[in-house]
């Protein structure tokens, strides 16, 4: 048998990418439903100030974690891997991942100590500035002097995770970051049990760490278990400076991304009207960001290393045919995903979060926020998908200056919509800004072949649009008939007040979403629904 006799076809390839996905998809899944759970305990237990304070600390390591973590410096380094291993097999990909990995951490871990002692100097006026509450404010850093040591951990648990994605491991390694949202919940739990008119958000603070240490371990044990050997490695390799050089342009361009996401909430503190605007759009993101891990994120995670491999061999016809069946499965759980999402917004939010320190207003608000928010869920999901073929093919360079175009579209959009829609008015800013980015990404990718972009994902886009709109019509009618029914708001359990309105709303919404758009799936779309049900059995 020949070499190419041996290799799967670019066929097989494709369906060969998508299949992980399904492993990401569920571990992810419960990280995310974790990390309903953590923000519903967190406004529910914490007072408004001290809830906001816990939200901006945590924007600071979660900056870091992108940046450093899994998002530029992981994406450059399965590409440089693949490389090492198709040239000097496991021992030549253990050393590499090795170097980057000591170089990571002989870099953050100064730089972290640095940061401490800059933080814990600055004068009080300084760090008051720019926060409306002079409460939320020194909340803030005395938080974030407890959460900075986490984004050390953080990002080399990150860069475990894309070696284990490289040696085809993928349910563990996705579902170590939710270590983060159960000791987040325990400690929450705690600091309202110890003390119900003051809670402490320290505990918080200190169970993040604990959790950071014990995603490392977890993930460095699984590369053990599967024969994968890591140490201390010098970093003069000729391939870390690879690393280096492919990750910083996206350093640049998730920074200025990362300092948007710290603009809105800085915007959304200083402009918008009231208390609690940060806690409305982070929720409405939140639950933006579930479907978006379980459909953008797993699927990205999941081709990117036959995305990497076919490019380190070449292989163009591999490279396209995976790109385009990830992107159709993206699409087709992504739009009505979103859909269900615009329809449901109000008794989804009044079902998780309302009670508590968090109010009617409060969720009415936040689900103006997750309206505006749900067209990105398709846009950041694609994007997602064409930042990971570029860097596959190492250009990196143009998804940093689109990434930069849409920053800047957000920036502009935030001042302006925030003076009209206030909150919401943030959140679709994004929402313009990411469809920017994926039309401009589009624009250039350079899939070749003969009517590729029309059979591949032009006209399933077409015939799956048409499938999320007949759902749409199903999820308002039982929406719409459960609000005329006039069911009691509110159903008194053992003396706890449950949201029955709104619980019917979403249970019965979904059921009825979930069967009409297969049913329109199966009539409209032979092809998808063949290939979705593939997906599923798997």
């Amino acid at each position: 048998m020949s070499e190419s006799e041996g290799k799967p076809s670019h066929e097989e390839a494709a369906e060969q990418s998508v299949r992980p996905a399904r492993s990401v998809a569920s571990a992810t899944m419960l990280s995310r439903i974790l990390g309903l759970i953590r923000d519903k305990v967190t406004v529910f237990v914490f007072p408004v100030a001290t809830a906001e304070a816990v939200l901006m600390a945590w924007t600071v390591p979660n900056l870091f974690r992108r940046l450093f973590g899994e998002g530029a410096l992981a994406a450059a380094l399965v590409p440089v891997l693949a490389g090492a291993e198709k040239d000097g097999g496991a021992d030549q990909r253990d050393r590499i991942a090795s170097a980057v990995i000591s170089a990571l951490v002989a870099f953050l871990a100064p730089f972290t100590l640095v940061l401490w002692w800059g933080l814990w100097a600055l004068p009080d006026e300084w760090v008051t500035a720019p926060f409306e509450s002079t409460e939320v404010a020194r909340q803030t850093r005395s938080l974030l002097l407890w959460m900075l040591p986490f984004l050390v951990l953080v990002c080399v648990a990150a860069q475990l995770q894309a070696v284990a994605n490289l040696v085809g491991r993928f349910f563990l390694p996705a579902f170590a970051p939710a270590l983060s949202n159960v000791f987040w919940i325990a400690a929450a739990v705690v600091a309202g049990l110890v003390s119900m008119e003051h809670p402490d958000a320290h505990w918080v603070a200190g169970a993040i760490l604990i959790a950071g240490c014990l995603q490392v371990v977890v993930q460095w044990w699984e590369l053990r278990r599967v024969g994968v050997r890591l140490r201390w490695e010098g970093w003069q390799h000729p391939e870390v400076r690879d690393v280096i050089s492919r990750a910083l342009p996206m350093v640049m361009g998730l920074a200025a991304s990362q300092i948007n996401i710290v603009v809105d909430r800085f915007v959304a503190e200083a402009w918008v009207e009231g208390d609690g605007a940060i806690r409305q759009l982070y929720l409405g993101n939140r639950l933006m960001q579930l479907p978006l891990g379980l459909i953008g994120v797993a699927l990205g995670t999941s081709v990117y290393p036959i995305l990497a491999r076919a490019a380190a061999h070449g292989d163009s016809k591999t490279l396209a045919a995976s790109w385009f069946k990830a992107a159709r499965v993206a699409l087709a759980f992504g739009l009505p995903a979103m859909t269900g999402l615009a329809l449901l917004a109000r008794p989804i939010m009044q079902l998780l979060f309302e009670g508590g320190e968090f109010s009617s207003a409060d969720s009415r608000v936040s689900a103006a926020c997750l309206v505006a928010y749900a067209p990105t869920l398709v846009f950041q999901s694609v994007v997602l998908l064409q930042a990971r073929v570029e860097y596959a093919r190492g250009r990196q360079k143009r998804v940093v200056r689109v990434g930069l175009v849409a920053v800047t579209v957000n920036v502009v959009l935030d001042f302006v919509f925030v003076t009209w829609w206030q909150a919401p008015g943030l959140a679709l800013a994004t929402t313009v800004a990411t469809g920017c980015n994926a039309l401009l990404l589009a624009r250039g990718l350079e899939l070749h072949g003969e009517g590729l972009w029309r059979r591949g994902l032009l006209l399933p886009t077409v015939r799956l649009v048409g499938c999320a709109v007949v759902m749409g019509l199903a999820v308002f009618a039982v929406a719409w008939g459960i609000e005329r029914a006039g069911v009691e708001e509110w159903l008194d359990v053992f003396g706890l007040s449950m949201p029955l309105h709104a619980g019917l709303q979403v249970i019965a919404g979904i059921a009825a979403g979930v069967v009409v758009f297969f049913l329109s799936l199966w009539s409209l779309s032979r092809s998808e629904f063949r290939e979705i049900l593939s997906f599923l059995r798997r």
